[in-house]
């Protein structure tokens, strides 16, 4: 049975910080209501003017649901009141953040089903926060943050899915916003409506499967200036719905060869047309929003075939190192149609004289909440190969004699030509796959776009050089575009033969402040000293038109040691081989102190250089006995 919570005062933890003066951090009380719900109240004060609230709840209901919600209000003032520039201009800036989470018990109910996630902060809150506990976790780094609450119906009895959401985006760097609220979605899985009921499905018209989606909703693109105002919920609010009907089918040919045979119709409605217009008066493009139910739809065909083509080399040396090479590849064909629904006859497009009395066509929906593109012509084949290729090689130390090894555990070449288009018709060459290293302990993946054209360089009349692609295809053409590369691996004790630690090798193990000790025979204490390090790559190349092409590449380490079964020791370091130069390195120290727990997080260089100091106490009861120490970034 666990200790009762009860009401009290939070202890504050006193400090100075050059940009903010003397502070009291933390001073506030704590209140439980009964055994599933708790609200925590604190605050900052600051000598120089800055101040911070929040308030912070956890719920929880057995087998049914469990949250946190938290809300922070900031005020922080810095610099010197009456100063504009330098670097003790006065600067004041109010900030707040709001997170909540909640999940549901899968098992409360299978039906009905409610999830929330939302991080909703002012664009610098994690940067410039009066308190720098963001650094240590690294969520000063971020630039994107998202959220979303769900709720979604199961229906027992059909093949529909229905769910209710709002969700959020936002981008730290520019202050742009997106909310979505609400948004419904209606989706049918496939269903086979010619099919008998509990028989094989036999030739196109009984393999005809059936799809169907429905998106409706609000959305709003705004900025951290305008959320919440009138010109957000007049001018920067859409609505709209778009419906989607799937339909496939296939049928196997000649045994080897399954032909699938697809179909999509698309619909969409929103509140709004864009009519452009040219004022000759003062030379700009006018756009007028015309308000009222518009609509328009589009739909398209597609065609495929496939088959898989097997080699098999077997030696007929039994003694030999390889035994066997296997290469499967698969070769793959299709068709796409889509009606140019660009053209006039459609009208979907309009146009408008520019200043040359010259006619510029512009789609008058894209600025609908579903209307993002209308498509052009399409007829184009897709086609491209994959390939899996392995060894098998003998090796006596398995049981079976012989162990296999994948060359390519995937290589994929593929591209499409477009009979429409005016010139470039064929598309670039996309490369990707993937091998394993070390018994498959180490994966690299790769990707590349080989382009296939000609490149013509000019003096243009400034006297510079001017590169670019003309239509002229070419073996002696082929260049690489983009490259990149990945791989990772995870060293451990038992990376170099080493064996895992087992407690049940030995008989005695230690008591009160020894519990992690066990001792053998003669009774020596044994501890295992786990530790890993942890090495990922990446490389990417670049090389449009320009004669030298650009790299980006860096290795980022990860350690952790444990010496003792009470410290833990970690650093984490970027390395930026392109530029030889280390970009980020990060310390760590954790020390267990039975009844305290004291930490230590250091970042000696870059942009972040901060470090950070903790010790409190474990006991839940007397949790707020604690001291923290944490630098600004200029310590």
């Amino acid at each position: 049975m666990g200790a009762k919570r009860a009401a009290g005062i939070l202890m504050p933890r006193p400090g100075e910080r050059t940009n903010l003066g003397f502070f009291i951090e933390d001073l506030g009380f704590y209140v439980p209501f009964g055994d599933n719900f708790d609200l925590k109240l604190s605050g900052d004060i600051y000598t120089k003017g800055s101040w911070a609230t929040r308030a912070e709840s956890t719920y929880k209901k057995r087998y049914k649901y469990n949250g946190r919600l938290a809300a922070n209000v900031e005020n922080r003032l810095t610099g010197i009141k009456g100063l504009t520039e330098g670097s003790n201009a006065f600067s004041k800036q109010s900030m707040f953040g709001v997170m909540w989470s909640h999940s549901q018990d899968p098992k409360a109910n299978p039906y009905w089903l409610f999830n929330a996630n939302v991080n909703f902060s002012s664009s610098k809150y994690y940067r410039e926060s009066v308190r720098n506990q963001y650094i240590n976790t690294g969520q000063v780094f971020t630039n994107n943050v998202n959220s979303s609450i769900n709720l979604t119906k199961n229906f027992e009895n059909a093949p529909l899915t229905a769910q209710l959401s709002m969700s959020h985006s936002q981008n730290y760097n520019t202050g742009d916003i997106n909310i979505a609220f609400p948004r419904f979605n209606l989706t049918m899985s496939r269903i086979f409506p010619f099919a008998k009921k509990n028989m094989p499905k036999e030739g196109l018209i009984q393999n005809l499967g059936l799809t169907y989606s429905m998106q409706a909703g609000n959305e709003v693109n705004t900025n951290d200036k305008d959320i919440f105002t009138d010109k957000m919920w007049k001018d920067q609010m859409r609505m709209g719905a778009n419906h989607k009907i799937g339909l496939q089918t296939g049928i196997t040919l000649a045994n080897y060869f399954p032909l699938t045979l697809s179909s999509d119709y698309n619909e969409v409605w929103g509140d709004n047309r864009l009519i452009k217009n040219y004022n000759s008066v003062n030379g700009k493009i006018e756009d007028t929003t015309l308000k009222g139910f518009n609509s328009y739809r589009t739909f398209n065909f597609n065609a495929s075939v496939s088959t898989n083509i097997y080699g098999l080399y077997l030696n007929p040396n039994k003694d030999a190192k390889i035994l066997g090479i296997q290469h499967v590849i698969t070769p793959s064909i299709g068709y796409s149609y889509t009606p140019d629904f660009q053209s006039q006859s459609w009208g979907y497009y309009k146009a408008y004289q520019n200043q040359n009395q010259e006619e510029v066509w512009y789609n008058q929906y894209q600025n609908m909440l579903y209307g993002v593109s209308i498509p052009g012509l399409t007829n184009s084949l897709n086609f491209g190969i994959s390939n899996n290729l392995e060894m098998k090689v003998k090796d006596v130390n398995d049981p079976k004699g012989f162990k296999k090894v994948k060359i390519f555990e995937y290589l994929r070449l593929s591209s499409s030509y477009n009979f429409s288009a005016d010139e470039f018709k064929l598309s670039p060459i996309s490369i990707n796959g993937m091998t394993s290293l070390f018994d498959r302990k180490v994966n690299v993946q790769f990707s590349s776009t080989v382009n296939p054209y000609k490149i013509q360089r000019y003096i243009n009349a400034e006297g510079n050089e001017v590169a670019q692609y003309i239509d002229e295809l070419g073996l002696g053409n082929l260049r690489i575009s983009n490259m990149t590369l990945g791989t990772g691996y995870t060293f451990d004790n038992s990376t170099f033969g080493g064996k895992r630690f087992d407690a049940k090798n030995y008989k005695k193990r230690g008591t009160v402040r020894d519990e992690n000790f066990y001792y053998d025979s003669d009774n020596y204490a044994q501890f295992a000293i786990p530790w890993s390090l942890t090495a990922n790559l990446s490389y990417n190349y670049s090389k449009g038109t320009e004669r030298k092409g650009s790299s980006t590449g860096s290795i980022a380490m990860n350690g952790k040691i444990s010496p003792t079964p009470y410290w833990a020791i970690s650093a984490n370091a970027t390395y930026d081989f392109i530029k030889s130069e280390i970009t980020y390195v990060r310390f760590g120290f954790e020390r267990d102190l039975r009844s305290f727990t004291l930490s230590f997080n250091w970042t000696p260089m870059g942009t972040y250089k901060s470090y950070d100091f903790f010790i409190g106490i474990k006991a839940s009861i007397l949790q707020d006995l604690k001291y923290n120490d944490r630098s600004r970034l200029n310590y």
